[in-house]
């Protein structure tokens, strides 16, 4: 599809082939350029599905401060029958799209600050309570907890 549209921002684009330019170039691991077209779709029309692939991306480059704005939106706009699904397993699920981003949350927390593991763990507490088989904050959890179980030496 890439090869057909082109990878550049083309405000002329129509909400389809934008939406395939993200989700394409997020699958191949280009999150810069990903983030870019997201935000062209975010500023057409925002909605809690596209702020989360922005918090998604721009933690994983290091834009701390665009993913806390994308991350609070999220939260405060996300109704309870919106879902996002992850692949992390071999059989998808669902979970509430507001405890993906309590989850994003408390991953960004710990991101920011090595030493906040107990807020990190709240966090994940919180987006559990809000579904309990949200495997990925479990793993997440677990992760925290055995890091402050067991703290690294710093390199």
């Amino acid at each position: 599809a890439l090869n057909t549209i082109g990878i550049e921002k083309d405000d002329s684009d129509s909400n389809l082939a934008v939406q395939v330019k993200a989700i394409s170039l997020k699958a191949l691991n280009q999150p810069n350029r990903a983030i870019e077209q997201f935000e062209v779709l975010n500023q057409r029309t925002p909605n809690p599905y596209i702020a989360y692939e922005l918090a998604d991306l721009k933690i994983q480059v290091g834009d701390n401060a665009g993913a806390t704005s994308n991350i609070e939106y999220g939260i405060a706009n996300s109704k309870d029958e919106m879902k996002y699904a992850f692949y992390e397993r071999q059989q998808p699920y669902e979970v509430p799209l507001k405890a993906a981003f309590i989850h994003l949350k408390g991953l960004m927390e710990y991101n920011l600050d090595k030493t906040k593991i107990d807020e990190a763990i709240a966090y994940m507490d919180e987006a559990l309570k809000i579904d309990p088989n949200f495997n990925l904050a479990s793993l997440s959890k677990q992760a925290l907890v055995s890091r402050k179980e067991s703290p690294e030496e710093e390199k």
